[in-house]
């Protein structure tokens, strides 16, 4: 599905509850250095991607790399998608990420790691309003010093960290047209108050992430998703 529709849908969503406005900590972590032979290999994916060396991006991918939910998988298709999806994956990659649980992982794969850190998207919180949507009303600001203006360009209301808060709109009309990623998204601050944030600041939980996966001693590229 095209991502401008899934915000478009979720902006459906959005528009028919009515959200109270709530900032919940989730500070950013990367699991990567718990294995120096991934976490030198993901070094290598990235200047690869930054180099758009697709020579080594196929050849350490594995044949039936997955890409999405809907694409049939493999590697004639993910030439298809690169030019695409390169970009998104660049930004979530160096985002941090986590290894999954070993009673996750199919027989043969021996380990497996998922980027960025947000898609380890904390539980709903038992106090949390019941009107919010927590998967597609929120969002995860990934950071530090997150500026959010009244209009792009404006008016600085608030600087936040790293924190999850309510997404009142994931494609608002402050982006231009013909684009195929928006620049910014409008969140709801803690006191109500509305504001725009860049949109490279911010994850949805069902946004784009990729997976790796250790197979026969070696790490590969295992595929990319975006949407639920």
């Amino acid at each position: 599905m095209h991502l401008k529709l899934v915000f478009t849908l979720i902006g459906f969503i959005l528009l028919s509850i009515n959200v109270s406005a709530q900032v919940m900590p989730f500070p950013a972590f990367d699991e990567a250095s718990q294995d120096s032979d991934f976490l030198n290999f993901r070094t290598e994916f990235i200047q690869a991607i930054e180099a758009n060396d697709t020579k080594f991006i196929f050849k350490n991918s594995i044949d039936d790399v997955m890409n999405g939910f809907g694409g049939s998988g493999g590697l004639a298709e993910l030439a298809d998608f690169w030019e695409q999806i390169s970009p998104n994956l660049l930004s979530v990659l160096k985002q941090g990420g986590y290894f999954s649980p070993q009673d996750w992982l199919e027989a043969d794969v021996e380990a497996q790691y998922t980027a960025p850190y947000t898609d380890r998207y904390p539980q709903e919180p038992n106090d949390w309003p019941t009107t919010i949507d927590w998967i597609f009303s929120t969002g995860a600001i990934t950071n530090n010093a997150a500026e959010v203006v009244d209009v792009p360009g404006g008016r600085i209301m608030e600087t936040l960290g790293q924190v999850i808060v309510v997404v009142s709109d994931w494609w608002p009309d402050t982006n231009p047209d013909n684009i195929d990623n928006p620049l910014w998204v409008e969140i709801e601050l803690a006191d109500g108050r509305k504001g725009n944030i860049s949109a490279s600041q911010i994850n949805s939980p069902v946004g784009y992430r990729c997976f790796f996966e250790k197979r026969a001693g070696k790490w590969f590229f295992a595929g990319w998703a975006a949407g639920d």
